[in-house]
């Protein structure tokens, strides 16, 4: 009796532990890389930073980024594109990606232009 009892103790705690870990295990990590859209690419790097350049005028945007399973934060810190209003430096986006696209959803930026840029349609993978 006593053996079926820690049996089933285990059992609860592994399953306790499989609902909080598998979810976690599963998520993908942010895709680093280079992406583009029509004339821009969107690049993130392994350090934590990202640029967007323009074919004809360079880079545009340098900043920072930090992310989660499904959220990425990008920071502007310099640039003719930069939005550097006090404010409106950081932007917040969902992100997915699905057949070599990346895929931004807003979900906090107070930068239209920065907005606009990403959301013009799914970035696809460089290659």
């Amino acid at each position: 009796m006593q053996a079926t009892r820690l049996n089933l103790l285990r059992l609860t705690l592994l399953a306790a532990l499989s609902a909080v870990t598998l979810p976690v295990l599963a998520a993908a990590p942010f895709p680093a890389g280079d992406y583009t859209q029509g004339d821009l690419t969107l690049h993130f790097g392994n350090d934590g930073k990202f640029t967007v350049s323009q074919t004809k005028a360079g880079v545009v945007v340098e900043g920072t980024y930090a992310s989660t399973a499904d959220e990425v934060k990008l920071t502007d810190k310099s640039g003719p594109w930069a939005c550097l209003t006090k404010g409106t430096e950081t932007g917040s986006y969902g992100w997915t990606v699905a057949k070599e696209a990346l895929t931004l959803t807003r979900r906090d930026d107070r930068c239209d232009e920065r907005a606009n840029t990403l959301l013009a349609g799914p970035w696809q993978r460089a290659r």
